[in-house]
Formats: C-alpha cells, sequence, structure tokens
C-alpha cells in the first residue's frame, strides 16, 4: 500500500478528485493536494468491535481536512441503524462547519436494519427506502449524495413500517 502510488494512479487515470482518511491523505497532501482534489472522509467503521454494529466513528475533524487543503469532505450514515440519529447530528454539524470553510460535502447514504429484510426479499436497495435516505442526506447538507442504485420497491408496504400512500407506487 502507497498513499502516492494511489495518487499518481488517480491523477493518470483523469480522476476527478481522491477521497480518503486523514491518514492516507496527510501522508500526500503536502505534495499532491494542489494537483488533483482531496476529499477526506472524517468517519467510518472501525470493524473490530465484536459484535460487529452498524456504526459510524469520528476519525478526524473538518478543520485537519482543510488545513490539508482539501475541497470537500466526506461522510457515510447508516441510516435506519441503532446510532443513526447520533451520526445524523455528527454529521450535519461536520458539514455545516465545512460549508462555513468554503467545502463541499458527499454522503455515503447507506441503509442498515434487520428489519429491512424479510424472509427471502432484502429492502436495503429498495427505491422507496434509499429514496428517503437521500432525502435525508440532502437535509442534513450533503451536497453530493452517494447511494446504491435500488434494484426494488415497496419497502414500506413489506415490512409494515414508515410513512406511505399507494399513490406512491402507482401514481
Amino acid at each position: 500500500f502507497d498513499p502516492e502510488n494511489i495518487v499518481k494512479l488517480a491523477m493518470e487515470g483523469g480522476c476527478s478528485a481522491v477521497a480518503s482518511t486523514l491518514g492516507v491523505l496527510s501522508i500526500v497532501a503536502r505534495k499532491y493536494a494542489h494537483k488533483i482534489p482531496f476529499v477526506m472522509k472524517f468517519n467510518h467503521n472501525e470493524l473490530l468491535s465484536y459484535p460487529n454494529r452498524h456504526d459510524q466513528t469520528l476519525f478526524a475533524s473538518v478543520e485537519q481536512a482543510y488545513d490539508m487543503g482539501c475541497v470537500a469532505v466526506g461522510a457515510t450514515v447508516y441510516f435506519g441503524s441503532e446510532d443513526s440519529r447520533r451520526q445524523i447530528e455528527e454529521v450535519s454539524e461536520m458539514f455545516e462547519a465545512a460549508h462555513d470553510l468554503g467545502m463541499g460535502t458527499i454522503l455515503w447514504c447507506y441503509l442498515r436494519n434487520k428489519a429491512f429484510k424479510t424472509g427471502d426479499k432484502d429492502f436495503h436497495d429498495s427505491a422507496d427506502l434509499t429514496g428517503q435516505a437521500n432525502h435525508l442526506g440532502a437535509s442534513i447538507g450533503a451536497d453530493i449524495v452517494k447511494q446504491m442504485l435500488p434494484t426494488t420497491n415497496r419497502g414500506y408496504p413489506t415490512i409494515k413500517f414508515g410513512k406511505y400512500h399507494e399513490k406512491m407506487y402507482d401514481t
């Protein structure tokens, strides 16, 4: 793993930016932040707690991203998870700080809830549920929302949760 080679590859490949964590970007920021836009992701799942849970932990600050020359910050929220309300509040505050510094914001909007699976059907990529996550992402200040493409629909009526109207599916 060589962060410098990753940045060089991104530049040679015509990428519009490099998105990574504080540790990776800080290694190459002084040399490359003025050559290709950097996006620092300030939270992620630490994946070592057992049992694993769908939570995002803050690992960096907007100020650190700004000081490294990043043009934007990014974060993930696991909508529907036990910790999603805290994640929403944290990311909303961080996005406000980023906007105050003139930085862009990118939100990875993912659904994580056991109730979104019923039998053999998985509604984590349902158009109605992911649409609500996208709406919430825009509501907390995301300039760009990254979402898995929907492959199904009718999540709300199937899991018998949330507010919906039949007309949203047929009209």
